[in-house]
Parts: structure tokens; sequence; C-alpha cells
């Protein structure tokens, strides 16, 4: 598919310089009134454009490629599966296999960044309400909300043998902590929890 939309790209490409050329003769005695740069649209690349004016002159509009998430400016973009916006490489997740962007990934898989904590806590061995919430820094009442919100989501499962209690996280958990690290893995908080809770 990137192949192909490459293929395409440069093909458009070739078309609008050669049309740059057209109107470069066309105009040659003609003054080009304008040049406006603007951010492209959602879903829309660079390019350029031209209109007259009343008078007969030429406006130069020209598209600046940015990302529809971040509004970072690019040269290439990864397009979302999903709903089809053009994203940086930043704003880019991998998952299964298919590039989405952060507000699909949270519709198809959605988890936040304080479940995100929890359950990279518990693939780590840390258990009791008491020490997740020590190790997350997540309210003692809300780290029990998130335990049973990945337990709904089937992340995880809390094993009972006798009298004890083990939280231990599922193949789903797990990819869900490696495309969410794409998403949280970069904040201060979260690279803070990943350094509390491999020096313990």
């Amino acid at each position: 598919m990137d192949n192909e939309l490459t293929l395409l790209l440069r093909k458009l490409n070739e078309r609008i310089n050669r049309l740059e050329d057209k109107l470069t003769q066309l105009e040659y005695n003609k003054l080009i009134l304008e040049e406006r740069k603007l951010p492209a649209g959602l879903g829309e690349f660079a390019g350029k454009r031209y209109s007259r004016t009343a008078d007969g002159g030429v406006v130069k509009e020209i598209r600046i490629g940015v990302c529809d998430i971040c509004g970072r400016r690019s040269k290439e973009f990864n397009i979302c599966v999903k709903c089809g916006r053009k994203l940086c490489e930043l704003c880019s997740i991998s998952f299964r296999n298919e590039i989405v962007c952060r507000d699909c990934l949270a519709a198809l898989l959605p988890l936040t960044k304080q479940e995100y904590k929890i359950l990279f806590a518990i693939s780590k061995g840390i258990n009791s309400p008491e020490d997740l919430a020590e190790f997350t820094k997540i309210k003692r009442n809300e780290v029990k909300v998130c335990i049973k919100s990945l337990a709904e989501k089937e992340l995880i499962e809390n094993s009972t043998f006798l009298f004890f209690s083990e939280l231990k996280i599922l193949d789903k958990g797990l990819e869900a902590l490696a495309v969410y690290k794409q998403v949280y893995g970069k904040d201060e908080d979260v690279i803070q929890l990943e350094y509390e809770v491999m020096t313990r």
C-alpha cells in the first residue's frame, strides 16, 4: 500500500511540475500577485495550487504538509488505516501490523494512562493494591477501579490459591502494554515508574 501511495504521489508531483511549467509559459508577461503558504488540511498533502484574480493576475497557494494529529511539518507521512489521517513518525502507532492514530487505537483497545501504569507494574510482579498504589502514585481506591477495568477488558486475571490472591497479566494485556508503550512510554511519570519498578 505504501509503494502504491508513493508511486501515486510521484505521478501527481510530476503532473504538478508540468502544470507549473505551462503556467510559467502562459503567464510569462503577467505578474504573480500573491504567494500564500498554508498548512495542508486534514488528509491533504503538500502541494501547490494556482488561481486567477479578477484582473488577470495569478495567486500561488503553497500547501505545507503537516501531521493531522500534532501539526508537525514533515515531508513523509504514514496514513491511519482506520480514519485516513496523515501521521508523522511520532504520531504513528503500530498495532497488529497496521499504522493507526491514537484516537483509533483508543477505539480498538482503550487503555488510560493509569491503567497502563497498573498493567506495567503487574507485569513486573507487583500485585497488592497497596504496592501498586505506592509505585504508581495512584490512590488506592483508583487502583482498585483500574484493576477491575483491566480484568473486564481481559488484560489481567485474578488467580486465587487457598488464601493467596495474585494478579496475572494475560496475552492480550502484554499486547496492550507493548502498543501503549508507544503512546505513554515517553511521559516523565511513566519513565519514573519504570525506573522505580526496575530498581526496587
